[in-house]
């Protein structure tokens, strides 16, 4: 059964109130995945989401020198859905949000590209508002996360299996020629072979809940 039904209006219209220049090169899946495992990540704390349909899937925040990491479906039990959001420490580059769900018995952290609904598989990058920084409390990141989300400006590139009618199957805003070529491009070849280093977070992030859980207790 799918957790998340993700329409093409939720694609173009997901997340950020923000003002791009024309010359950004925006974060990629694979720079994302780099910085966080370049080094080792701190547990900043966990919430619910305000938006969050069932109120049940809980969001947990890490973070290093170069990223701060939000990881929803923070859960010890099997769930076949993980949202790993990227936030770079470098303002040019802005946050990568990757998304995956598939169907059967086992954990997203043991699935493969195969085993992905195509629809719901999607990468998505964006520039971070100017109030953002890495180093922000659980509590400033938690408002900061609704403000996004429930901002209907979004203002990036996203690459989806929904998005078979544009070039690369990724749409860009008009407003930043060359990232359909460019940042496209290299999510698109992620979108169809995520590669070891994506399954790695996955296993890392799905470690780290039972450390969490029991941060939670003391």
């Amino acid at each position: 059964m799918k957790l998340f039904k993700l329409p093409i209006s939720f694609l173009l219209f997901t997340v950020t109130s923000l003002t791009l220049s024309k010359s950004w090169g925006l974060y990629t899946p694979n720079e994302g995945l780099k910085d966080l495992l370049s080094e080792e990540l701190t547990y900043v704390g966990k919430y619910i989401p305000s938006y969050s349909a069932s109120g049940k899937f809980p969001a947990c925040i890490f973070r290093n020198s170069k990223v701060l990491v939000k990881y929803q479906y923070c859960v010890g039990y099997t769930i076949q859905a993980a949202q790993v959001t990227i936030h770079s420490v470098n303002p040019e580059k802005g946050f990568v949000k990757i998304y995956a769900e598939g169907d059967g018995d086992i954990d997203v952290s043991q699935m493969t590209r195969k085993d992905y609904f195509n629809e719901l598989w999607y990468v998505d990058s964006a520039i971070d508002d100017p109030n953002f920084n890495i180093n922000m409390t659980l509590a400033g990141y938690q408002k900061y996360d609704k403000l996004i989300v429930t901002s209907n400006s979004f203002d990036g590139c996203v690459t989806s299996g929904n998005l078979t009618n544009f070039p690369n199957q990724t749409y860009c805003y008009p407003n930043h020629p060359g990232q359909v070529d460019i940042w496209g491009q290299t999510a698109l070849e992620f979108w169809k072979d995520p590669g070891q280093t994506w399954y790695d977070v996955l296993k890392l992030m799905k470690t780290k809940v039972p450390k969490v859980e029991e941060a939670a207790l003391n």
